[in-house]
């Protein structure tokens, strides 16, 4: 899964193997943490995604784990790959659930996801901003709430101004 020298299709298998293991047992995937941010870096996208694929099947029940990488995921906000912004955004927000102080430094990047074009990165920008009661984003979550076009976008927006306003 590592190694550079071995074709990228088997690297890919690989991590898609595993990825399978972990979202069944995430514990599976903690001591692998440091090797998987690597992959961040890899030129496949289907390898970077599957690697934050996994650090985001992790964060489901050990964000203590993921936490600390929090500014290794952030710039996967903002790559091409819908994929991959899907998976670092929700593993952010699984992250953002328990540790929100972590996250927070994020929140103008999060706010932005609202206007994504992907209706699951929408959403789950709304998760995170609604664990981070994030007082800035109430105008862009009312109109997400009212004007967008996914039910659960505008579900997950009005939950979010219920966070905000307590």
């Amino acid at each position: 899964m590592l190694d550079d020298n071995v074709v990228d299709e088997v690297r890919l298998n690989a991590t898609a193997a595993l990825g399978r293991t972990v979202s069944e047992d995430p514990s599976v995937g903690v001591d692998m943490i440091d090797e998987l941010v690597t992959l961040f870096e890899a030129e496949h996208t289907k390898l970077r995604n599957n690697a934050i694929g996994l650090i985001a099947d992790v964060a489901a029940v050990h964000t203590n784990v993921v936490e600390p990488y929090v500014d290794d995921i952030a710039p996967l906000l903002e790559t091409d790959d819908a994929y991959t912004r899907i998976n670092a955004s929700g593993a952010l927000s699984r992250v953002a659930e328990d540790f929100s102080a972590a996250v927070e430094p994020l929140a103008p990047a999060l706010i932005e996801l609202l206007n994504n074009d992907d209706q699951i990165v929408r959403e789950n920008a709304c998760w995170r901003l609604g664990y981070l009661s994030a007082e800035d984003a109430t105008a862009r979550l009312e109109e997400c709430a009212i004007d967008d076009e996914e039910p659960d976008v505008r579900s997950t927006a009005s939950w979010d101004l219920t966070q905000i306003r307590r």
